[in-house]
Formats: C-alpha cells, sequence, structure tokens
C-alpha cells in the first residue's frame, strides 16, 4: 500500500513538473523604428498638409506617405531598418529632399527641419494661377 501511494504522489509531481516547463514562450512586442521630423517655410513657420515620402535609397522608391501636422511634423512608424531619404512636396512649393540617413536599431530618428521656399518661376500651374488672380 504504501509502494502505491508513493508511486501516486510520484506519477502525480512527475505530471505537474512536465506540465509546469511545458508552457509556450511570450515574446514582447519590440519597439517599432519610427521617423519624424518637421517642415518649415523660409520664415520658420510650420507648414501644415505637406505631402512627405519616405524614400527608399539606393532606388528612391517610395515606402510610406505622411502628411504634415498643425505643427508642421511628420511621422513615419514601423520603419524597416535600412537608407532613406525625406521628399517634401506640395504645388506651389519647391520639392525638397532631406540628406541621407539610416534607420539601424529601434527606437526613433528624429531629422532636422525641412525648409520649403517657394517654387521657382516657370511652373506653369503657379503661373495660371497667379495671372487668373490678378485678373480677378
Amino acid at each position: 500500500m504504501r509502494k502505491c501511494v508513493l508511486g501516486f504522489v510520484f506519477l502525480t509531481f512527475l505530471g505537474f513538473s512536465g506540465f509546469a516547463q511545458n508552457n509556450t514562450s511570450v515574446s514582447m512586442p519590440l519597439p517599432a523604428n519610427k521617423v519624424s521630423g518637421m517642415v518649415k517655410d523660409a520664415e520658420n513657420k510650420p507648414l501644415v498638409s505637406i505631402t512627405v515620402c519616405l524614400l527608399e535609397l539606393p532606388a528612391k522608391t517610395s515606402v510610406i506617405l505622411s502628411r504634415t501636422n498643425s505643427s508642421g511634423m511628420y511621422y513615419f512608424e514601423n520603419v524597416p531598418s535600412g537608407s532613406y531619404l525625406i521628399q517634401t512636396i506640395q504645388i506651389g512649393k519647391q520639392k525638397k529632399l532631406s540628406e541621407p540617413f539610416k534607420v539601424e536599431s529601434t527606437g526613433e530618428t528624429i531629422l532636422q527641419p525641412i525648409t520649403m521656399g517657394l517654387a521657382k518661376s516657370g511652373n506653369r500651374i503657379l503661373d495660371s494661377l497667379k495671372s487668373l488672380s490678378k485678373s480677378l
């Protein structure tokens, strides 16, 4: 009888220890790579609703698009590691490219502000709008 009780206790203990070791590991999500910056005009004022493109190098292919908020800030999240440029676009403004930069590890990359000026003369759309507004 004593052997049966010891055997039962042993098997019960063995079963619980096997159950405790059979749990699946839970992986914690890693922080995503983020890129942020600001777009401003020549007078240092933030520019709102500017289209901002994250371009992957060396091909300069567009990866993610964003727009600047009311403070002129833009944000990209979940950016894969690699080399990139930022391009800003808006009708009536010059397209601007940032200096190349690298995203290497998880965390946030904060870029220097990008200053956009007015488009140079020769922009047909802008010239048409200017002449139209003068005639009104």
